[in-house]
């Protein structure tokens, strides 16, 4: 996953204009190690590739070098491959994303070998523009010889040192040419910039051709020295582990005036970056907002090696928030905003970013807002029946957009208003923030705030339990009941359906509408029912009750009914079919698990979700993970194309955590490993991440390079029992689950995870041995001087 971007750690990134690269080490046209953009679509394909030459004989195409090209580091906006093109040469080239419209390059040659030889560098750059422009060609600035082009409102510049000069090519090039006695070794620099007019990507080129790259390299090594290696045994689930690391720090942009700290978007590729509108609100969905679910998973996967950006994603919530409370859910760098309020993760965040970085200022910081954050999900918007169990707005609010039960734009989907809906995934988010909440409160002293935060959970936590059958279950809003999803009917245009049925329970009715819409603009529909002691009455829906997406309309009926007769449609042709079903509460998805990440079930129950259901190979523990849906659904299809049913990463890791807490640690991870085992395969197939999984079969679908669909590495640590905290301080058990040891380096900590101990090993050399399962607090104390001798402790310093 060779995607590379300006590091907003390191430089003011363009959100207008962020032009992002990837690296093709294969699979490149022509054969080559290309550099390769899109300009955010603004040209059909920009390359930027390598050509050597040793006496007669040239090469671009890597499968023709000596040896397989090596990439020896990769970090969020560099990478350096090592090259073997001829026997005697040895290349090392270097690519650095230096902002939002550079990119430079340094190519290092040595001559291994024990004759003089003469070795010679070209540079190609190929251009094919989009609806204007021109291609790539040799031009003159300044008596220098470079490469230039144009595409769109860009004029691409390429700049490459030591004197080179224009190539005769199949491709446009420059090249330079030098003899190499043995041993030594040379390197030229390059620069492609490209800016809105020729003399600023000119400055650009000069600018970066002219810096200290010994002294910047050194600076990207230090600043991402943070990110954690790991030897598990596996070499490709290291390099998945990294990668993830690299995607989600290589995610974030700089804050706006919109939103004041750094932000991440969803999708950082070479197809994306570019907006036409002065606020980038035209840029696509996944760059319009740090949505709460994506962030939560990957604060998990940057907590230990970018505490700051963790807190900046939080700030950003915070800075949404409104006189009532309300934050907003997906709040983006171009001053968008969802409108739905920010679904309840936040505090739970918050107090994993406390437990990594011990900060009491942080959550003192925090800490109203976020009670008044907690309080706005019991207001009457959210909890419409007023009995302590939110409610969803819409499906897409609680970020699962394939919910059977609740999706209106597929036909598969039952088109349920989710409003009318208490869900077991709200329910749990609640109790589990609530009780971050109560530990951030302990943590202040804040004994009036744990009360009647305690009270809402202690209401929600009864709700809850009222759903168990067999499982937890979600509900109807009003009616309490989780009544079975039933057709009813269906008709062709003004038709009156007769029904004639008593049910034992109040149910609602859902109605769908399949064609053209402005062909039901006048619908009117009546539904006739007896109340209990025999009375007629009737229930009226109209047009402004459906809600339309694409050909298919749906509507959710508000009165509760046992008993009734028949439905009237009206004010519709024959080009609209109605269907008439039992509005469906009871049917089972992933999220009915959730529960048990809350701790709140008793052993018994717990037990039952696990074994009955997640470890259960009929519904849930399908070859590569867990899926949102149970094998036994109608809607279960892997590939979600006509029908829902892949692997959601934030579900199955939060089931993983549970996993592990309730003492089922060789399940989670055998979890782990079957997770990684189809996120490698995508790595090597597509070279990228993607936002979900196929249970089923190894291969990703939706956006690339999604946070939502990073490796899980804090799971990962989670299995192994290692919390990190600083390098003298972390938590950690001696309980590997793995068939291999594992080694993992943090910041010059060293934890070696074998099958019966752990052994810490400290910066300076200290070592401890743990050989308890139970997660235990080591921690390095500093040395500590006599007063009265000034004699200094060294070897008892260490205390565990």
């Amino acid at each position: 996953s060779l995607f590379l971007g300006a590091d907003a750690r390191l430089s003011s990134i363009d959100y207008l204009d962020d032009q992002i690269w990837e690296l093709a080490v294969e699979d490149a046209s022509p054969p080559s190690i290309a550099l390769q953009t899109t300009y955010g679509l603004r040209a059909k394909s920009m390359s930027v590739f390598p050509g050597f030459s040793w006496n007669s004989h040239s090469i671009t195409d890597p499968e023709h070098h000596s040896e397989p090209p090596l990439i020896s580091s990769v970090l969020p906006n560099y990478a350096c491959l090592t090259l073997k093109p001829f026997p005697p040469f040895k290349v090392t080239a270097e690519y650095w994303i230096r902002d939002s419209h550079t990119v430079a390059g340094r190519f290092s040659v040595l001559n291994m070998g024990s004759d003089s030889h003469h070795f010679g560098l070209r540079l190609y750059a190929v251009l094919q523009p989009g609806d204007s422009g021109e291609v790539m060609s040799i031009s003159d600035y300044d008596g220098i010889t470079l490469l230039e082009g144009r595409t769109a409102n860009l004029v691409p510049l390429l700049f490459l040192s030591g004197g080179a000069q224009a190539v005769q090519a199949a491709y446009p090039a420059v090249g330079v040419d030098q003899m190499f006695t043995p041993g030594v070794q040379r390197a030229w620099t390059w620069a492609l910039s490209s800016e809105d007019n020729r003399n600023n990507s000119y400055q650009k080129c000069k600018e970066s051709i002219a810096v200290s790259w010994d002294a910047e390299v050194a600076r990207l090594q230090r600043m991402n020295s943070t990110m954690i290696r790991t030897e598990s045994g596996h070499p490709d689930w290291d390099a998945a582990f990294w990668m993830s690391q690299k995607a989600a720090l290589g995610s974030f942009l700089t804050g706006t005036a919109s939103l004041p700290n750094a932000s991440f978007v969803s999708s950082r590729t070479s197809n994306k970056g570019f907006a036409t509108r002065s606020k980038g609100s035209d840029h696509p969905f996944p760059w319009s907002g740090q949505a709460i679910l994506e962030a939560f998973y990957l604060v998990s996967t940057i907590l230990p090696i970018a505490p700051e950006l963790t807190k900046g994603v939080v700030r950003n919530f915070l800075y949404t928030q409104s006189a009532d409370g309300s934050i907003d859910a997906r709040p983006g760098l171009g001053g968008q905003r969802s409108g739905f309020l920010c679904p309840p993760l936040l505090c739970e965040m918050v107090w994993r970013i406390h437990q990594h970085t011990e900060e009491l200022d942080f959550l003192e910081e925090v800490f109203q807002p976020l009670h008044d954050f907690f309080s706005a999900w019991f207001k009457k918007k959210h909890d419409r029946d007023g009995d302590g169990f939110p409610e969803w707005d819409h499906s897409r609010h609680s970020g699962y957009d394939d919910w059977p039960n609740f999706l209106r734009w597929k036909p598969w989907g039952a088109g349920l208003d989710i409003s009318t809906a208490e869900t077991t995934d709200l329910a749990s988010y609640i109790l589990r923030d609530g009780s971050a909440l109560v530990k951030i409160a302990d943590k202040l002293g804040r004994d009036e705030e744990i009360e009647a935060v305690s009270a809402h959970l202690e209401r929600l936590r009864s709700s809850l339990y009222q759903t168990w059958h067999q499982g937890f279950h979600h509900r109807d809003r009003d009616f309490h009941g989780s009544p079975v999803q039933k057709s009813l009917g269906s008709g062709v245009g003004a038709c009156t359906i007769g029904i004639d049925q008593s049910f034992d329970e109040l149910v609602r009715l859902q109605f769908k509408l399949i064609g053209p819409q402005e062909a039901a603009a006048s619908v009117k529909i009546r539904i006739h029912t007896r109340g209990p002691r025999g009375g007629k009455r009737i229930e009226r829906l109209t047009g402004v009750d459906f809600q339309w997406f694409w050909d298919i309309g749906s509507a959710t009926s508000s009165a509760g009914m046992k008993d009734i007769e028949q439905v009237v449609v009206q004010g519709i042709d024959e080009r609209i079919r109605v269907e008439i079903s039992v509005a469906g509460y009871a049917r089972e998805d992933l999220s009915n698990t959730l529960p048990i990440w809350t701790g709140i079930p008793d052993r018994e129950k717990s037990k039952f979700i696990v074994e009955q259901a997640l470890l259960n190979p009929d519904k849930y523990w399908r070859p590569w993970g867990l899926p949102c849906l149970p094998l036994a659904d109608p809607s279960y299809v892997q590939d979600c194309e006509e029908g829902t049913g892949g692997i959601w990463l934030l579900w199955n890791t939060m089931l993983g955590e549970s996993l592990v807490e309730d003492g089922y640690l060789e399940p989670a991870a055998e979890l782990v490993t079957r997770l990684m085992s189809t996120i490698v395969h995508q790595l090597k197939d597509e070279h990228c991440f993607r936002e979900r999984y196929d249970p089923e079969n190894h291969r990703g679908y939706g956006e690339k390079e999604h946070p939502a669909g990073f490796a899980p590495i804090d799971l990962f640590l989670r299995t192994l029992g290692v919390r990190l905290i600083s390098p003298q301080k972390l938590w950690v058990c001696a309980n590997n689950p793995y068939p291999w040891p594992v080694k993992i380096q943090w910041r010059g900590l060293t934890i070696q995870c074998d099958i019966e101990k752990t052994t810490v090993i400290f910066p300076d050399g200290g070592r401890v041995e743990i050989t308890s399962p139970e997660p235990q607090l080591v921690e390095q104390l500093p040395a500590r001087a006599h007063k009265e001798s000034g004699v200094l402790d060294l070897p008892e310093s260490l205390e565990q």
